[in-house]
């Protein structure tokens, strides 16, 4: 089989709004039709870790950036992102294509223009070991039967991404 060797990194809940904190989420399950464009160019998908149920558990209150923020989030979030770093550095040494990383705006883990603390952390550990990485956030406002919009940037997003 002729890999396509393109990868994208998506935060968890983007496969998984079940993992949203309750009454947030905005999908059934996964956004399915980000995943489908995904899966229309072929994409690899790397699940980032959702440090936020491993902390507090499935019945956790929201919370902000500055409640997260404590030492021992910090911690777990740099030791669950390890791994998918090492995977980053396996990749990308047999000329995998990363094309970048899908966030969710306003999430106090994984917001990219705020950068949430596992955003944070992972731009962290990227830069320390001279990764770069093209990225786009969902926007607040998208709900997965009521707007394509995003739809169509993320598209175009990919297509700029492919080598």
């Amino acid at each position: 089989m002729n890999r396509k060797k393109n990868l994208v990194l998506v935060s968890h809940c983007l496969l998984n709004q079940n993992s949203v904190v309750v009454p947030l989420a905005r999908a059934k399950g996964a956004y399915n039709s980000l995943l489908s464009v995904l899966m229309d160019y072929n994409l690899g998908i790397i699940q980032l870790p959702c440090p936020e149920i491993l902390h507090l558990g499935m019945s956790r209150k929201p919370l902000s950036k500055e409640a997260y923020d404590t030492d021992a989030y910090r911690q777990l979030c740099q030791s669950l992102l390890q791994p998918i770093l090492c995977q980053l550095e396996y990749y990308i040494e047999e000329n995998y294509n990363l094309i970048g990383l899908i966030g969710i705006d306003q999430s106090p883990t994984c917001s990219l223009d705020n950068k949430g603390i596992l955003m944070e952390i992972l731009f962290d550990m990227l830069g320390k070991n001279h990764i770069e990485i093209r990225h786009i956030a969902v926007p607040t406002n998208y709900e997965e039967e009521k707007d394509t919009s995003f739809v169509h940037v993320l598209e175009h997003w990919i297509q700029d991404g492919i080598s």
